[in-house]
């Protein structure tokens, strides 16, 4: 492991609109087929839905209700099961198409445990895997259940694990990726949350870089090659770069609703949310942009980024800083862009997730 240092009426007429629009897409049929009658998620207003934090140094993964506001305790945790061969060291969490939690660990092995849905506690997971490692940072699941990991110690190299990867305790989980993807992340600042899927087949990545920062788009599972399918980059993206003295963090996710990618884009008094359409390539402008003293944004550090799969509503983890700074869950419209006030917010009452990294959004 190498760490750094480092008005009620308003709200109701915006859930409205929220719920109209998701109402409307799934008409259409832009809402995953996953998410019907078969789970207990409304697939008008997202009720039952979840916001997923991955909480590191041996912290659980807690779970909260999208609709919860304030200060309120999980409704759900899933704690280390103490299992030989395993580091818990939680840095991202993603969904699978069947519901089950995926739990990446960032240290040491950096194993991923796979839970069932609706597991709590310290309940054994259904299966272990490591792809790769160490320093794994985020995970992505697609629909067919292949799994992406980035890791490394240096630049990233997506791994991609075979649906139902499962190892041995005896050989420390290793199973061999189907799969491996080298990127363009040229200087070594681990961040959470840069893997999303980017539609059906392909996994986007946030990549940093001294030159600029990208969002590289690469076809998932066991076929495509080693370069991106599209890359978003340039000046014109407003991403900004890494360097080795300042650096602008960037993660990502996918909304299936409005067939987007939403970048979070970690800049100081100018932390912000950039949309761009699931399609976009080359040096293009971002179709909408979260940003203002109204977002309470500003010099804030956003170390997880996820997208309601029903309603598009995009969730961002805010901290003070990435380790030991307090932090909240900021939700923001999937219909308004500018200079406006999340629709809701809430913390977590014991520790005010200090320890928090990555997030997701599901059942």
């Amino acid at each position: 492991m190498h760490r750094r240092a480092t008005t009620p009426k308003a709200r109701a007429g915006t859930r409205l609109m929220e719920a109209a629009v998701a109402a409307a897409l799934l008409v259409v049929g832009l809402v995953p087929a996953t998410l019907s009658s078969a789970t207990s998620v409304d697939p008008a207003t997202g009720a039952g839905e979840s916001v997923y934090v991955a909480r590191a140094s041996s912290g659980p993964v807690t779970a909260y209700p999208t609709s919860s506001t304030g200060k309120v305790p999980p409704a759900r945790t899933l704690a280390d099961p103490g299992l030989a061969g395993t580091v818990w060291d939680p840095w991202g969490v993603a969904l699978g198409p069947d519901g089950s939690v995926y739990v990446q660990s960032f240290l040491s092995d950096a194993t991923t445990l796979v839970f069932a849905p609706g597991s709590s506690g310290t309940t054994a997971p259904t299966r272990v895997f490591r792809v790769g490692g160490p320093d794994s940072r985020s995970i992505a699941v697609d629909a067919a259940g292949y799994a992406a990991v980035a890791t490394g110690e240096a630049a990233a190299v997506i791994d991609i694990a075979a649906p139902g990867a499962s190892g041995r305790a005896a050989d420390l989980y290793d199973v061999t990726p189907v799969r491996a993807v080298p990127t363009s992340e040229a200087v070594w600042h681990p961040w959470p949350d840069i893997l999303s899927l980017a539609g059906p087949g392909d996994v986007a990545a946030a990549l940093v870089g001294a030159g600029g920062n990208a969002v590289d788009v690469f076809a998932s599972g066991s076929g495509g090659g080693a370069a991106p399918v599209r890359s978003i980059s340039g000046a014109s993206t407003g991403l900004g770069s890494c360097g080795t003295g300042t650096c602008t963090q960037v993660s990502v996710a996918y909304s299936p609703v409005a067939q987007q990618l939403d970048v979070a884009v970690d800049d100081g008094a100018a932390t912000r949310i950039e949309v761009f359409p699931v399609g976009a390539a080359g040096d293009v402008a971002p179709t909408c942009t979260i940003s203002g003293a109204r977002t309470r944004l500003a010099r804030k550090v956003l170390t997880g980024i996820a997208v309601s799969p029903t309603t598009g509503t995009i969730y961002v983890m805010a901290k003070t800083k990435e380790f030991g700074g307090t932090g909240r869950v900021d939700a923001f419209s999937a219909t308004r862009c500018g200079n406006v006030a999340p629709v809701r917010s809430f913390g977590d009452r014991s520790n005010g997730f200090s320890d928090a990294m990555g997030i997701a959004v599901g059942p």
